[in-house]
């Protein structure tokens, strides 16, 4: 090889367009912030579960409507398995957010994505399940007395919010993944 033919690839390697490196600084940002939204999340879900199953107990001791202890009951079971599957990939999360080398590293960047999107699905289906539920209950207690007991504004506006969190929980999942998929390339 000449050297004018060696001096001509170098430039055309050097002239090359880079590939647009991932901008770890907007990543870190969207980290912090999922650092306080997981932060707010654990707390705020800890003081419900609490509630619900305060308001459980209580209903058991009342001896009140069984519908309405059955439905307590599932509210709080619910609750309190999907507080534990969250928060056990928020911790996983929370772990990764405390790595020092966070900041040059894409893997941990991509775990952190990964776990985001297990929550985003794990909240999808828990409240899919839940408003399954839901709409069981109100049959049942349909075909049992004959009529609806509870509010039916409320029930559909309870409906409606379901269906609205569910889009919510589909849209912020395929977000992550779009964002996954960036980071893998």
């Amino acid at each position: 090889m000449k050297k004018d033919e060696l001096s001509g690839l170098s430039e055309l390697w050097q002239s090359a367009p880079e590939q647009p490196a991932v901008e770890l600084d907007k990543l870190k940002r969207r980290h912090k912030k999922q650092f306080w939204l997981m932060t707010f999340n654990v707390i705020t879900e800890t003081i419900l579960v609490i509630a619900v199953g305060y308001l459980f107990i209580t209903q058991l001791r009342a001896d009140t409507d069984l519908m309405q202890s059955i439905w307590l009951g599932f509210a709080f079971f619910w609750s309190s398995v999907t507080y534990l599957l969250l928060n056990r990939s928020r911790l996983h999360s929370f772990r990764l957010l405390r790595n020092k080398t966070l900041t040059e590293s894409i893997p941990e960047h991509i775990s952190l994505i990964k776990q985001e999107i297990l929550r985003w699905q794990l909240s999808w289906t828990a409240t899919l399940i839940f408003t399954l539920v839901l709409a069981l209950l109100v049959g049942v207690d349909y075909l049992a007395t004959g009529t609806i007991t509870v509010d039916i504004p409320r029930l559909l506006l309870a409906v409606f919010t379901l269906l609205l969190a569910l889009l919510f929980f589909r849209h912020k999942k395929r977000t992550a993944e779009i964002i996954l998929k960036r980071l893998s390339e």
